[in-house]
């Protein structure tokens, strides 16, 4: 939302349907604004070169996702089932991509402020939190019941579970990650990937075969994705 408002004001409008809106979110980046330079020229430069060196710490993959779901004045930001069409990859892989990218941006921020002094003030007062079912889940698993224990308690399916431990790997809340998948089952699937040069899941468990589940491959994906492990793509035809 902070692009989308910087882009229309230096464009000399105030007024605009936001891509977000949550009043509190709205109100964050109105005092964000409010507290920046004083024309809207020098906020835009601010925030394109602050951007344009956040794109520069990140791989090529994640950069684009990231910058691709971005709204300005009259450009629409791709959804993410948008952007996997319009890339030829999955939604799954547009969305581990994704989120690695807001980690590694958060990372910076917190990290670095000095190199982002306007960027990174977007986070004072606020705090990357899980989504409150993945908490719940995170929660469950601290008890040491198991994904098949926390899907029945839950009365959740056991694919939905899954995708909360593929949540949290990605904030890296990982610490049980171990039972469910080994360093072993991680660098098989990984040295897979770099060899097909691919994220999509398809093609790696077709390689594999048996031997993995489409929920380790998640699970690698993610936890390499976080770590800033970089694999080219090719299309696949």
């Amino acid at each position: 939302m902070l692009v989308q408002t910087v882009s229309a004001l230096c464009q000399g409008q105030s007024a605009f349907l936001p891509v977000v809106r949550q009043p509190e979110i709205s109100e964050h980046v109105r005092r964000l604004i409010l507290s920046g330079p004083p024309t809207r020229d020098q906020l835009g430069r601010i925030v394109f070169n602050e951007l344009y060196q956040l794109f520069l710490t990140m791989p090529d993959d994640e950069a684009n996702s990231l910058s691709a779901l971005l709204s300005g004045w009259k450009a629409s930001g791709l959804t993410l089932d948008q952007m996997a069409e319009a890339s030829r990859r999955d939604a799954l892989e547009c969305s581990i991509l994704f989120k690695s990218a807001l980690r590694r941006m958060m990372n910076l921020f917190v990290g670095s402020p000095d190199q982002f002094p306007f960027l990174s003030r977007l986070l004072i007062g606020r705090q990357s939190s899980l989504s409150k079912t993945a908490e719940t889940t995170r929660k469950l698993l601290q008890t040491g019941l198991t994904l098949h224990d926390i899907a029945s308690k839950r009365h959740l399916a056991v694919s939905t579970i899954e995708d909360h431990l593929v949540e949290l790997t990605l904030k890296k809340v990982n610490h049980w990650l171990s039972d469910y998948l080994s360093t072993a089952c991680e660098q098989q699937i990984m040295n897979v990937a770099d060899h097909l040069k691919t994220r999509q899941l398809k093609p790696i468990k077709n390689h594999l075969g048996e031997r993995v589940s489409y929920f380790q491959i998640r699970l690698a994906l993610a936890k390499n994705a976080v770590s800033g492990r970089k694999v080219v793509r090719i299309n696949e035809q």
